[in-house]
Formats: structure tokens, sequence, C-alpha cells
């Protein structure tokens, strides 16, 4: 899905788009958000050196949640009343399901952009706001299994870190997609 921007959005800042990346440079998720950091300023750099969007350059204001989900919403509500057109919040499930939950992106009527947790709870309902960049994790785990059968493989193991209700969760699904692919 793209983003569609309005004209007032376009107007809001007339020199140059700006974009906010609200996620945890430091904590334990430190280094895969440093690593997104690092491939969205490239690709800004890319785009900015090839004359931007429509003449005007994109800016990336990144801010650190620390991996700690009050901070994340505190960060977002202060992000969406910026110039800011969108947030990219590619990490951290954590805050993103705080920011999902207080409906901020609706009242805000701030785009975040970018997710990639795939848990189920934070890709439905279908949220206008939210737009994620792959496949939600169910999905991930049957075309694990849909590869791990057409191989062969008759055995399958599930190993997972948090909370019990999510890896039965997974398990369960794991289970019955070995079902349907034999």
């Amino acid at each position: 899905a793209g983003l569609g921007l309005t004209a007032s959005m376009l107007a809001h800042s007339a020199g140059e788009f700006v974009i906010a990346q609200v996620a945890p440079f430091t904590g334990p998720v430190a280094a895969e958000a440093t690593e997104f950091n690092a491939g969205i300023r490239l690709a800004l750099k890319a785009a900015n050196a090839a004359g931007g969007i429509h003449g005007r350059q994109v800016v990336l204001r990144s801010l650190d949640d620390e991996y700690k989900p009050d901070k994340t919403v505190t960060l977002f509500n202060q992000v969406a009343a910026t110039e800011a057109l969108a947030a990219l919040m590619p990490v951290g499930s954590p805050g993103m399901t705080k920011v999902l939950k207080a409906q901020l992106p609706e009242t805000q009527k701030f785009p975040i952009i970018g997710v990639i947790p795939g848990a189920e709870p934070l890709r439905t309902p279908l949220n206008p706001y939210v737009y994620h960049v792959r496949a939600g994790d169910l999905e991930q785990y049957r075309k694990l299994v849909d590869h791990a059968v057409t191989t062969g493989l008759s055995r399958i193991a599930v190993a997972y870190a948090g909370a019990e209700s999510s890896a039965a969760t997974v398990v369960s699904e794991v289970e019955e997609e070995a079902d349907l692919s034999r």
C-alpha cells in the first residue's frame, strides 16, 4: 500500500520532507535499530542526491526510545506534533504494542511506516495508518513449514523465547500447517 500525502501534509514543510524514526538505539535491540537507521539514511542519501521528492530533500530525525514502551508513546506523540509527515518504527514490538493499543496513529492521524514486528495482534484489525513491510508471523510460519515439507522434512522443532502464550500460538500454527501440508 502506498502512502497518500494530502495537500495539507505537503504544505506542512515547504523546504523539506521530515520523517521521524522512533527506535531503540540503546537497550537490548540497539544493534538492530542502528542497522535499520543506517539503511534508511543510505536510502535517503541516494534519494536526496537524485533530487529528493519533487525537488525537496528528505530529512530523517532519529529518536531513541531506549526500548521502553512509555518512552515510545511519549516520542510518538512528540513527533506527531511536529512537521514530520510520518514515523518509521521498524524495531520494538513492546513500544509498537503500546502505541497501537492507545490508538495513537488514528487519534493523531499520523502514519507509521516500515513496521516489521510480525505478531498478529500488531496487524489485526487492519489499521489504515500502519504500513507493514513484511508478512506477518503466521504467514512466515506457513511458508517455513511448506518449504520444509517440500524438501522432504517430516519433523519440525520450534524454538522460542518469550511469553508462553505466544509460544503456544506459534506451536499450534506450525502443527496445523504441517498437518495441512501432508
